[in-house]
């Protein structure tokens, strides 16, 4: 087959800014105007690799073997993603637990100088012969890209010696500075080495792009909306099967739970298969998922029901959502979290009664920039504080010292350091918890208030513990470092 070029970094597909930091208003205000442009922190405390967010797309694919073609620790992460493959196979009721089986070419100094095929090729042999799976997923690395490993000519010269399907996602750390490109590549490899042709049409059939953070609860709330539309989910690519995969390109249309993660594989299949796919960021919130639920009624010619669903659901879950408004009114509230996640959560402050504090942002592109005009918008939001951060734990701190929140809503990579500052939190990544849909939304207020009724545990380990910073970091501006 022909040479498959890496993906197009989110750097100049999207414009992707990882540094900036203002008010709700002056950043929207930036946005709007084209001015909200690059920018480098002069001091940068931590981030993320996107060969990691690939390994994270993939990794859970049924009857798959990973190979990371790197040194060793570059797969030692592999460990915490089989964490979740582990749950989500429980969770969806399946009675033999599988462990994710990852190799490691394990680079050395010597294979720098030398190269890495002849090591590749080895794992590709033994990795057939002793599980025999449908695919093998083959990630790179900064190390062979830098050393200029031929990856993907080496792929296809392997793919005439073994059966199995062979998938090169092509990841190096350096390539971007924005770790969603890591997503971006691994939805890049399925597209181009597993989706052979379009296929006939089904018209009851939705792709529901959704990441490994999205547990099964949430799918089967979504499932619950959808199949009240009559369309059946075809949730890609977690947990999949090659053939599920291979499916996507039969479906009518194209939505995600997350579309900052399923973003390129969505105006893919509409490139590639001219399948509509929706824009509403995530099905988060009551308006969040009323605009999910129309726009992907309306690609399907399934208007009406939606408008008398929608109905149906907010007349449901009124009483209780008037208890929850009524305990969380005037609460102040920061939320940190990708893209999606954190402005969708911004957004439904009135539908909870809570006051927005500030917000994080892992990136900002164009894939929000109708979510953040939407919350700029808001009365009350203007004034919130917005941090475009790639994860920078220091800028966080120093805004949390200044900003006093009642509460902290964020993944876990934050929530540490907000109930060390003594602020209690709410985990938004928990498979054991729903939080898209009507559903969701009633389980994330009821989160809330019990956080915010024993904050006990954040007080205590405040006492006992503290956030590694000088006080004279606090009286800095907190985006000092960035220029």
């Amino acid at each position: 087959m022909p040479i498959v070029k890496p993906v197009e970094i989110r750097e100049s597909r999207l414009g992707t800014v990882i540094a900036c930091g203002g008010s709700c208003q002056s950043v929207a205000r930036e946005a709007r105007q084209g001015c909200l442009k690059r920018a480098e922190r002069t001091f940068s405390q931590a981030t993320v690799c996107q060969e990691w967010y690939s390994m994270f797309t993939l990794l859970t694919v049924q009857n798959s073997v990973a190979i990371v073609h790197a040194p060793v620790g570059c797969a030692s992460s592999g460990s915490t993603m089989n964490i979740f493959n582990r749950m989500g196979q429980v969770v969806r009721g399946e009675s033999r637990i599988r462990n994710a089986r990852w190799f490691s070419t394990n680079l050395t100094e010597s294979d720098t100088i030398h190269g890495g095929e002849d090591k590749l090729r080895a794992a590709v042999l033994a990795a057939e012969e002793r599980y025999h799976p449908e695919a093998i997923f083959i990630f790179t690395s900064c190390v062979s890209g830098i050393i200029g490993d031929p990856v993907a000519e080496i792929v296809n010269r392997l793919q005439d010696e073994v059966k199995t399907r062979l998938v090169l996602s092509q990841c190096e750390g350096f390539r971007s500075s924005v770790w969603l490109t890591g997503f971006d590549a691994s939805f890049h490899a399925i597209l181009n080495y597993v989706i052979d042709a379009p296929r006939e049409t089904d018209p009851n059939l939705v792709n529901v792009i959704s990441p490994l953070t999205v547990g099964r609860l949430d799918e089967i709330e979504l499932e619950r909306l959808l199949k009240q539309l009559n369309l059946e989910a075809n949730f890609v690519p977690c947990y999949a099967s090659l053939e599920g995969l291979r499916r996507a390109a039969a479906a009518a249309a194209t939505t995600a739970t997350c579309l900052t993660y399923g973003d390129y594989f969505a105006r893919e299949l509409t490139k590639r298969y001219k399948i509509p796919h929706t824009r509403e960021l995530m099905p988060l919130g009551i308006e969040s998922t009323d605009r999910w639920l129309l726009q992907l009624a309306e690609l399907t010619g399934r208007g009406d029901q939606a408008r008398r669903l929608i109905e149906a659901e907010h007349a449901r879950i009124a009483p209780r959502l008037a208890e929850l408004k009524a305990r969380l009114q005037g609460k102040r509230v920061f939320v940190s979290a990708g893209q999606a996640r954190a402005l969708s959560i911004s957004n439904f402050a009135d539908e909870l009664g809570f006051e927005l504090a500030g917000t994080t942002i892992y990136q900002y592109d164009e894939v929000i920039a109708e979510s953040l005009q939407r919350l700029a918008g808001r009365r009350g939001a203007q004034a919130a504080t917005i941090n475009i951060a790639n994860v920078q734990p220091f800028e966080q701190a120093n805004l949390l010292r200044r900003l006093k929140p009642d509460l902290y809503i964020a993944d876990e990579m934050t929530t540490g350091f907000a109930a060390r500052a003594g602020i209690p939190t709410v985990m938004i990544y928990d498979y054991g918890m729903n939080y898209l849909g009507y559903n969701g939304l009633i389980a994330t207020g009821e989160r809330m208030v019990n956080a915010l009724k024993n904050p006990s545990f954040a007080v205590k380990l405040a006492r006992h513990r503290r956030l590694p910073y000088r006080e004279e970091w606090y009286q800095q501006d907190p985006f000092k470092y960035i220029e």
